[in-house]
């Protein structure tokens, strides 16, 4: 314990400023490297100022740290696989447990036994990571719908687009702006013409928001982009009930709604959304994260089989 103090003296005497960073992490190794990182990128992205006006920069960036304030907002990006996510205040930043699940998304999509190019919705897309990711991962020609009611998400989702869709298989992208729980036909027409619905959508209930929520995420994230009403249920339902009706229609193609990939929050919610979806139309299936909890549901219409959904990573 006197070692650990005398160590913690001697690096806030060196700079200052760590302490601040160190707040933030409870590390002094990773203060030292968010200190790197910060600096790097504030150099980077003011080439034209003086040393002076950079060090300002940083220290008051180190200052927004020590306040919990999330490390992607000072960097502006957060990584997704081999994808740099461009970040800003406003707008959800992308977890782990996201891109763990579109990754192993990616060969299903590409044996769904549908014509190209494949037709896939990016439902409540944020800031597009997971549109990113298919564009660049994706091997066969597609279709993006990319659907936020956030203007300054789709605006995000835009230019991360616009970063990663060199040398990919994205044919077209087109961005919504649509409320999905109020603005029913313009949803009804957008799904109909979808073959695949991803969908990281707010799952979080305001009793959890309140209670279990980390701060730094209350305090400076959109709470539109985490919170659902129905204990965090609402746009499952919402959805679920879009689905079923486009499923009545007589003329609904054939290929449509072939697969949907919903993320959550918890087991009780897996379960919930699993049993919403089972019946006559469809078959669910849980995905599993890598800290083995119940993060994914996939939703397969029925009259399919792929590959993809018997493995288990």
């Amino acid at each position: 314990m006197l070692q650990h103090k005398l160590k913690w003296k001697a690096f806030l005497k060196k700079n200052r400023w760590l302490a601040d960073l160190y707040r933030a992490t409870k590390s002094i190794e990773q203060a030292k490297q968010e200190w790197k990182w910060i600096s790097q990128e504030l150099r980077e992205l003011h080439p034209k100022d003086s040393k002076l006006q950079i060090q300002r920069k940083i220290i008051q960036a180190c200052k927004l740290r020590g306040r919990k304030y999330p490390l992607q907002y000072i960097l502006r990006t957060q990584p997704f696989g081999s994808l740099d996510i461009q970040c800003r205040p406003g707008v959800l930043i992308p977890r782990w447990e996201t891109e763990e699940w579109i990754e192993r998304t990616i060969p299903l999509l590409n044996s769904i036994p549908v014509p190209n190019p494949i037709r896939i919705m990016d439902l409540c897309a944020g800031s597009g990571c997971i549109s990113c990711f298919v564009s660049s991962s994706l091997k066969r020609p597609h279709h993006l719908h990319v659907v936020d009611i956030s203007s300054k998400a789709l605006n995000i989702a835009a230019r991360n687009l616009r970063a990663c869709k060199n040398d990919s298989s994205t044919l077209d992208t087109q961005l919504h702006k649509v409320n999905v729980l109020s603005a029913q036909e313009a949803m009804l027409g957008l799904l109909r013409e979808c073959h695949v619905v991803l969908c990281n959508p707010p799952y979080i209930s305001s009793t959890e928001f309140h209670t279990t929520t980390e701060q730094s995420v209350k305090r400076y994230e959109p709470r539109l982009a985490l919170v659902a009403q129905e204990e965090g249920n609402q746009f499952y339902k919402v959805i679920a009930a879009y689905v079923f009706k486009l499923l009545k229609d007589p003329c609904l193609n054939k290929n449509a709604l072939r697969y949907l990939v919903f993320e959550v929050g918890s087991t009780k919610q897996a379960n919930f959304v699993k049993e919403l979806f089972s019946g006559s139309f469809f078959d669910a299936t849980i995905w599993k994260d890598s800290a083995n909890l119940d993060r994914t549901i996939v939703v397969q219409r029925k009259g399919i089989q792929t590959k993809s959904m018997d493995e288990n990573p």
